[in-house]
């Protein structure tokens, strides 16, 4: 059996062992969980994205977006989506 020391703050470690118990497990068993689930899905277990507004300002950066120039032009370019 391996040993994992892992430094967390105070307050997410009460919170996180006081859910854990409202679901009938202890720390322990919630990390050992969490990591089963990432072998079972060779990943993270949830969804790690960017917000809707994130991700529209990295496709800003990047130079992904399109422009017009008058609100006709944007609304036939909606339309013929």
């Amino acid at each position: 059996m391996a040993s994992i020391n892992v430094r967390i703050d105070e307050d997410t470690k009460k919170e996180s062992q006081e859910i854990l118990e409202a679901l009938g497990m202890d720390l322990t068993t919630g990390i050992r969980v969490f990591l089963n689930q990432v072998i079972a899905e060779k990943g993270l277990p949830f969804a790690v994205k960017l917000s809707p507004l994130e991700a529209s300002i990295m496709e800003m950066k990047m130079g992904q977006t399109k422009t017009v120039s008058s609100v006709k032009e944007l609304m036939d370019d909606i339309n013929n989506d």
